[in-house]
């Protein structure tokens, strides 16, 4: 572990030799008597520390370097000399040099200048996503009781309030966008069992919908919706104040999204809401890529089991009997769709060889009341169904002018998806 500190030169009367302690540690035998706050984070850290660095300028160095060697003399220091108005372009440039990748970081900004800590928290957001570097502790030591004789210092870590706004960051990119990647926040140090679910939620809605898992979508929503209202309700103790304070206000966004998806009764209503909700994101492949499984799947579902709640290509496969080769039991649903779509008369050509076909209409309902009642929706709907099919799914499938399709048509996009939802929701 790299440890990074700052020496300033402590005012007109330079750093008061004080009692210091870690935060909550106040009344604890665990104390050091110091004027440099990095004997105390030193010594509690130095079998872990393998490096460490000093920013200074050429006046701190000559009042306090001496000093800080002697603290710290079983490791050698490497100084970075730097102007008290440092740019952050600056600080980066230090930070590649002596960061490498992967590495875990303890910052200490106690004795520093004023602007330096904003400026060295910029650089390392760079580093963060650069190189992965791990910063495991932010330390700031402050005074308590200032001008009195029971002054002591407090040094405070606030790695988690670090780390909390960029939980909310990521918390409010999934909001525009939908997107979190798992790797974004799995080294984050909280170890808060709250926040990563929340998180660990998002990444599998995510996961899903990129892998067009909608049964796993779908089962998703339910982890997300109680994932936030835990951040919005949970209290450290009872009567304080909500720890998560910061991230409520975006925790209830994303929880008022996917209850719109949760109070839907229906499987289908259900990811009928998730493609809805994909539009408003402009999440339009996914969006498509759904639509076209929905709509295939409730072909399925509304004239073999119509009594059943939800698709369950298992009870399908028993109600029917069916008894195929194995290229066609892995393609079931995809070649039983394309049949009906035969059969509905949305498509001309036979999808399947002789025997196959042979097979689907002997084991299939195919003379009931309820697939004429199909077939008569699939036919009246036939142009909005074909054009979904051959003009959508197919250009964002095929990269068939995908660019042009997205950028120019988005309107256009998003209203024949409606529409076919829309005929979707009358199977």
């Amino acid at each position: 572990m790299k440890y990074i500190t700052f020496l300033g030169v402590g005012g007109k009367n330079g750093y008061s030799n004080l009692k210091t302690y870690f935060g909550g540690e106040e009344n604890s035998s665990h104390f050091t008597t110091t004027n440099l706050v990095q004997k105390h984070i030193y010594n509690s850290f130095k079998d872990q520390i393998d490096r460490v660095y000093v920013f200074l300028t050429k006046e701190s160095k000559e009042k306090y370097f001496d000093e800080l060697s002697r603290i710290i003399k079983d490791q050698k220091i490497e100084e970075i000399l730097i102007d008290q108005n440092i740019s952050s372009e600056q600080f980066i440039s230090h930070l590649i040099r002596v960061l490498d990748r992967e590495d875990e970081l303890i910052l200490d900004v106690t004795h520093s200048f004023r602007k330096i800590p904003i400026r060295l928290l910029f650089a390392l957001r760079y580093i963060e996503a650069m190189n992965q570097v791990k910063i495991r502790h932010i330390f700031y030591g402050e005074v308590e009781n200032s001008n009195t004789e029971d002054a002591y210092s407090i040094v405070h870590d606030l790695v988690k309030d670090y780390q909390m706004q960029k939980v909310a960051e990521y918390l409010t990119q999934f909001d525009r966008t939908l997107i979190i990647r798992r790797e974004d926040w799995e080294d984050l140090t909280m170890r808060d069992p709250i926040i990563e679910s929340l998180l660990n939620a998002l990444a599998t809605f995510n996961e899903m919908t990129e892998l067009c898992n909608l049964d796993s979508a779908c089962t998703s929503v339910s982890k997300i919706v109680k994932s936030a209202k835990k951040i919005e309700t949970k209290n450290q103790q009872a009567g304080s104040e909500n720890q998560y304070t910061l991230l409520i206000p975006l925790a209830k966004k994303i929880r008022q999204k996917f209850e719109r998806v949760q109070n839907r009764k229906t499987e289908k209503e259900k990811l009928s809401e998730i493609i809805q909700i994909m539009l408003e994101h402009e999440r339009y492949q996914i969006a498509t890529t759904f639509t076209d499984e929905l709509f295939n799947r409730e072909l399925i579902r509304s004239i073999i089991t119509p009594d059943a709640h939800k698709y369950d290509q298992k009870k399908i496969k028993e109600e029917t009997g069916i008894e195929m080769s194995g290229s066609f039991m892995k393609n079931f649903s995809f070649k039983l769709s394309q049949f009906l779509k035969y059969k509905t008369e949305l498509r001309k050509e036979r999808p399947l060889h002789e025997r196959e076909m042979k097979e689907l209409e002997n084991k299939l309902p195919l003379q009931t009341s309820n697939f004429k009642r199909v077939r008569r929706i699939c036919k009246s709907n036939k142009s909005e169904i074909n054009n979904f099919s051959s003009h959508i799914r197919n250009s964002m499938n095929h990269a068939s002018g995908v660019n042009s399709s997205i950028e120019s048509q988005k309107g256009s996009l998003k209203s024949e998806i409606t529409k076919m939802l829309n005929i979707i929701s009358k199977f």
